[in-house]
């Protein structure tokens, strides 16, 4: 048990080392592991098992979680290698943290919005009316508010890192310019967002996003209330007829 934690400090150190050559631009350097890091001659090699809703080319697996897989063996010198198991392969959304918890998955990554009753303070985020103005104005956010709060519903992990991303907009298959028009239509939505989309006369209907595709194509919600990237990156664009901006108040996620 004190070599499997041993492993997961290391992960988390290297995570903090990743992100901070990312946002400043340079080159990371002090490989060096601590006094009472393991080394190669007191640790034998381990595979983590990394559980994601993501698919394969998402720029979020491309340019992050990847490349955070590659850099943990690396400084290990080989010693941990973290497989990636992309777009619910080990456990799909909603699933992970709980996977998580339990031992399924060694590392995970979801929507907290998949998980109100697991996670509610996080869930606090989606609460209709808070409005931010980008990806990183609701990542300072989320993590200001885990580090004041230390919520107790994440004491069973050790959370290395959380993000927002960008204002929602609303994705349908017929074109809403009143809020009567939004009347009545069926509209994924997660978290917080539920309670925001019935007080405006929708039906939401609780769907991961990558169910969200099959859902739209073939009728059975009228649209979703997503980020404006998961057209491009889960290819919502292909059967999506209309784009509603300026819903950002609506809707947030971390």
């Amino acid at each position: 048990m004190k070599l499997r934690k041993n492993i997961i400090l290391l992960v988390a150190l290297v995570f903090g080392l990743v992100l901070l050559a990312g946002c400043g631009g340079t080159k990371v350097s002090g490989d060096t592991p601590a006094k009472d890091t393991p080394t190669k001659e007191t640790m034998k090699p381990v595979t983590l098992k990394f559980a994601d809703f993501i698919p394969p080319g998402h720029p979020i697996n491309v340019n992050m979680t990847g490349v955070w897989a590659k850099r943990v063996e690396e400084v290990t010198n080989g010693l941990v290698k973290v497989d990636i198991y992309p777009a619910g392969t080990l456990l799909k959304s909603g699933d992970i943290y709980e996977g998580v918890a339990s031992g399924v998955a060694d590392v995970g990554h979801d929507v907290s919005g998949y998980n109100i009753g697991r996670l509610p303070v996080f869930n606090a985020m989606y609460v209709g009316g808070l409005q931010f103005k980008g990806a990183k104005a609701s990542s300072y956010v989320a993590r200001d508010l885990l580090k004041e709060l230390k919520p107790k519903e994440l004491e069973d992990t050790h959370l290395l890192y959380t993000y927002g991303i960008a204002p929602g907009v609303l994705m349908t298959i017929k074109p809403v310019k009143t809020l009567e028009d939004l009347k009545g239509m069926q509209i994924r939505a997660s978290g917080a967002n539920v309670d925001t989309l019935k007080a405006l006369g929708a039906v939401p209907v609780g769907l991961t996003i990558a169910e969200t595709y099959d859902s739209m194509s073939k009728g059975v919600v009228d649209g979703a209330l997503l980020p404006a990237e998961t057209l491009r990156a889960f290819k919502l664009g292909e059967v999506t007829k209309y784009v509603t901006s300026g819903v950002d108040m609506l809707y947030n996620t971390v």
